[in-house]
């Protein structure tokens, strides 16, 4: 199981993007959760509300994506579909999501994020370092 560190941090530099290049992948992204929100309600259904979380389910996708091999169709589509070059974006984005929920923490709201992968089979550790590196997620 891998969990995402509740810590603030800072990507390293390997994984940074410019802010042009980060703006632009913000949008993608944003385009992403609003076409996802969309779909969603557009679907009839017995149940009252509906909660979901883009973040989670963007990051979600990112870890799945940080498994995929390179060039592959599934990499090509998570292009794609979420409009950003590399998962690595995807976590750059992220991890400034920490800092901005901390500044609310006296005003009694706090940012927690959570993320897990289940298998059924062993992880290869290559993708558990690459995890622990760019997500500063933990293996248990």
């Amino acid at each position: 199981m891998m969990r995402s560190a509740n810590a603030p941090h800072t990507p390293s530099e390997k994984h940074s993007l410019r802010l042009d290049d980060e703006h632009e992948d913000v949008r993608h992204l944003t385009s992403f959760a609003s076409s996802l929100f969309a779909l969603l309600a557009s679907k009839e259904s017995d149940a009252p509300t509906l909660a979901v979380s883009p973040i989670s389910i963007i990051a979600a996708l990112a870890l799945a994506w940080a498994g995929i091999t390179s060039d592959s169709p599934a990499d090509k589509e998570l292009k794609k579909i979420l409009g950003v070059s590399s998962h690595e974006n995807v976590a750059s984005i992220l991890s400034t999501l920490s800092p901005i929920g901390a500044s609310f923490v006296s005003q009694g709201v706090e940012l927690k994020i959570a993320n897990s992968v289940w298998t059924r089979r062993s992880i290869r550790p290559s993708y558990v370092s690459l995890i622990e590196d760019v997500y500063k997620a933990t293996a248990s």
